[in-house]
């Protein structure tokens, strides 16, 4: 016990080797970006899908019209409970402090903090080590003093001599002091280490939400593509770790296996509807909604979801005709419209008690 504490009060402890790869690594090479297998991209591209599927009433109208990063995260702000890890880098607001530009630069600022973070890992590993056996030779000492503590109070107990007892009693009362101030500065190194961590973490988030941010209102802008729920999924599923190119060639050569959201097929079968017979009034828009989905085969789901709810139907319509509301976003307001009151709780009304109410005299 003597030698190993004395030998780590005379001098720094050993630096112990980390015990694995940093997890923002791979392979044990410094400053290498995290890949995405082809079954992780897939799933993630799956997830956005059924997520874009079932807001697109209330988000697609306003993805469509992103001209500027800030839109693209005004646009998905209803999103905002998922805790989704893509939708919270898009949400991030990372464009307060300047960042560096264009493609390669960015990728090469986060490159270069994944490199920090990897070294700070290691230093935490090595601090987190160090501060354990401090823990270890700290409770040895402090054993030794209570026991050396426990013989001098003996000794005067017993009137023995206590000389020897009581030099040794101060000897691992200083020891463990000093032990314990050792113990005290490796703890707040500790601290500093995991408080950089934290710091480079957030700075690759945000530069990570940036590029996100930028690369999405990229595909926007572009025009390649339909505004629709897949090519966004197709799209934003390999960020930050690609560009949205690269993510949408990968993921539009799998098929998608997420069953399509009613949401979605309601939006989709008024925009349908809307383009074919470009109706002039809110009357005519609402009977040539109303006749082709009890009729088309292909609104079938849209019309066993409404059932006997053509009421809800016709007052969207109408609502969204005779409002201030975008032509291009009337699809989207209308389903929201419809989504709304169809979902909303209704009263169970009991026939004799109605009746029994609309007798009784006015209070």
């Amino acid at each position: 016990m003597w030698k190993p504490l004395d030998a780590m009060l005379a001098k720094p402890g050993k630096r112990s080797l980390p015990s694995g790869p940093a997890p923002a690594q791979k392979e044990g090479r410094r400053g290498r970006l995290p890949a995405l297998e082809p079954a992780e991209l897939r799933h993630r591209r799956d997830q956005l899908q059924g997520i874009f599927e079932v807001h697109w009433p209330i988000i697609g109208w306003n993805l469509q019209r992103a001209r500027r990063p800030p839109h693209i995260t005004d646009a998905l702000r209803p999103l905002v409970s998922l805790k989704h890890p893509i939708i919270e880098l898009l949400l991030l607001d990372s464009f307060k402090k300047p960042m560096p530009d264009g493609f390669l630069l960015l990728r090469q600022e986060r490159k270069r903090l994944y490199g920090q973070l990897a070294e700070a890992q290691n230093k935490l590993s090595e601090a987190n080590t160090r501060v354990t056996e401090a823990r270890s030779d700290f409770e040895q000492a402090h054993n030794w003093f209570a026991a050396a503590r426990d013989s001098y109070t003996l000794a005067r107990e017993k009137k023995k001599p206590t000389a020897s007892f009581r030099k040794e009693r101060e000897k691992w009362s200083h020891l463990s002091a000093s032990v314990q101030t050792e113990l005290g500065r490796r703890e707040k190194n500790l601290i500093e280490c995991a408080d950089k961590i934290g710091g480079i973490e957030k700075e690759i988030k945000e530069i990570e939400a940036h590029f996100a941010q930028a690369e999405l209102l990229r595909f926007v802008l572009s025009e390649r593509y339909v505004f629709v729920p897949t090519n966004f999924a197709n799209a934003a599923a390999g960020l930050p770790h690609m560009g949205w190119r690269r993510s949408f060639l990968l993921c539009s050569r799998e098929e998608c296996s997420v069953e399509p959201s009613i949401n979605y097929l309601i939006f989709d079968a008024v925009k349908i509807i809307l383009e074919g017979a470009k109706p002039t009034r809110g009357e005519e828009a609402a009977s040539e909604i109303r006749r082709q989905i009890s009729k088309g085969n292909r609104f079938k789901r849209v019309r066993e979801y409404l059932g006997e709810d053509w009421p809800a139907l016709v007052h969207a319509v109408l609502a969204v005709w005779n409002s201030s509301v975008h032509a291009g976003a009337r699809p989207h307001e209308i389903a929201s419209r419809i989504l709304r009151a169809v979902k909303a709780p209704r009263r169970v009304v009991n026939p004799l008690l109605d009746a029994l109410e609309k007798d009784l005299p006015p209070t």
